[in-house]
């Protein structure tokens, strides 16, 4: 083989060799490129699904977001309602109680505790009583002592054939005085209270006790003639003693 034969023999080599590395270079380019997309992918996937993600959760909190300031404000209308009805239901007590402290300047009112007391007699059904009263009825209850006690007795007796002995004293204790304008504190409209067996057992028979009874047992019925709001069928009997506590 002649010189010539030889070096075109090696340009055939390396040419060879030359084409060889050119293709595997662009195999490897290509590889490289499909997992640098195939990576590029996965990796835009991920961020979108992380950006999904965080989107819907962000909207959920949102919607919590709302739907508790929407539970919050509904909850503060109503609560100002309660308020505003609670307020017009004590002026409304407020404006009785005033009307009521005008019955102990009455001519009537010497009658009504002769029945309070008489009644409260036949309610607690004790011998011993202690009568605690306003120290501005203290004269009007012991002129009118005596009458209400024949009176529950000749009821017991009407009722049952027995007269009972019943001792009533007048405690040295007495209940606030009548309510006076501008003045705030503790005050009575009047009536009485019978304690018995050391305060053991008390019935309140005076005007407040008794207004407190029936404002809460017609409230229902206040409440739909104020705010339309329909009174609640009570099918169960009233507590006719509820001003009678034992201790």
């Amino acid at each position: 083989m002649n010189q010539a034969d030889a070096n075109k023999q090696i340009d055939q080599m390396i040419a060879f060799i030359m084409q060889e590395a050119k293709e595997k270079a662009e195999e490897i380019r290509v590889k490289t490129e499909k997992e640098f997309m195939a990576d590029k992918l996965s990796i835009e996937t991920q961020q979108n699904v992380v950006i999904r993600q965080e989107h819907e959760k962000a909207k959920k909190q949102a919607l919590i977001q709302k739907k508790i300031e929407k539970s919050k404000k509904s909850a503060e209308t109503r609560f100002a309602i309660m308020r505003a009805r609670n307020d017009r239901m004590n002026e409304l007590k407020e404006a009785v109680i005033k009307r009521l402290a005008v019955v102990s300047k009455g001519k009537q009112y010497a009658d009504l505790v002769r029945f309070l007391i008489a009644q409260g007699l036949m309610t607690i059904l004790e011998n011993h009583v202690r009568l605690r009263v306003r120290q501005e009825d203290l004269q009007i209850v012991k002129t009118e002592l005596p009458a209400a006690i024949k009176l529950f007795q000749k009821t017991m007796h009407d009722a049952s054939g027995v007269t009972p002995n019943v001792n009533v004293e007048i405690d040295t204790e007495f209940l606030p005085p009548g309510p006076v304008e501008g003045k705030v504190g503790n005050f009575s409209c009047g009536g009485v209270e019978l304690h018995a067996r050391g305060s053991q057992i008390i019935c309140r028979n005076t005007l407040d006790h008794r207004l407190d009874l029936a404002f809460d047992a017609l409230k229902p019925s206040i409440r739909a003639a104020l705010f339309g709001v329909r009174a609640k069928d009570n099918s169960k009997p009233k507590d006719t003693k509820k001003h009678l506590v034992r201790v």
